[in-house]
């Protein structure tokens, strides 16, 4: 979100980024196809859980604080993603990118607690 509203507005945000809420919606949370986060931002386990849980609600808090409070318009200033299938997405697409994120991530946490090995 900060990175792409560090960007200029772009001028044809809507072209460039119309649909993508729903295709947000609908493939984040989706686990029938596994993602590999790319390697900059793979865990390294340097972390203990109490600092991931503690930098978790100090992002969460954050982001909540910025998307409560922010005038800026989200919809005009675009980022790349990395992922083709992504393109390009607005600020405001970055925003609900987070969440459905999180939503993967639950749903990848289920599938590991409901797998008959777990615990390991």
């Amino acid at each position: 979100v900060e990175k792409a509203l560090a960007q200029t507005a772009n001028p044809e945000w809507e072209a460039k980024t119309a649909g993508k809420d729903e295709l947000l919606e609908r493939v984040l949370p989706d686990r029938s196809r596994k993602a590999q986060a790319p390697e900059p931002i793979q865990p390294r386990g340097k972390l203990t859980p109490a600092e991931i849980l503690s930098r978790f609600k100090e992002v969460r808090a954050k982001t909540l604080k910025f998307a409560r409070e922010t005038e800026r318009p989200l919809k005009a200033h675009t980022l790349d993603h990395s992922l083709p299938i992504f393109s390009t997405l607005n600020a405001y697409q970055w925003l609900i990118y987070i969440p459905l994120h999180n939503v993967r991530h639950n749903l990848q946490i289920a599938e590991v607690k409901a797998d008959p090995g777990f615990p390991r």
